[in-house]
């Protein structure tokens, strides 16, 4: 009878108390390695998204220029033809 009790105190230990204990450690690792990964991933995102802001506002302003500068330069030869002409005309 105590073989028998303690085999079923150590059945009911390792299957009430271990098994689950392990279970739920697996489960606390398993869910840190999904937290570290989430969180490196959130900060590429964040990091990236914040380059991808400043980029864009510095293509936008070099873009600007560009297009002041050659408004200017089709203002200055369209002038200069124009006076071309002009001076061909008397």
């Amino acid at each position: 009878m105590k073989k028998a009790n303690n085999f079923n105190r150590k059945r009911l230990l390792l299957n009430y108390g271990i098994k689950p204990l392990r279970k739920l450690i697996f489960l606390k690792r398993l869910n840190e390695a999904k937290a570290k990964q989430f969180s490196k991933r959130l900060a590429v995102k964040y990091c990236f998204k914040k380059w991808r802001i400043h980029t864009n506002s510095v293509w936008e302003i070099k873009k600007i220029k560009a297009d002041y500068f050659y408004r200017k330069y089709l203002i200055r030869v369209s002038f200069k033809i124009w006076r071309k002409v002009i001076t061909f005309a008397f």
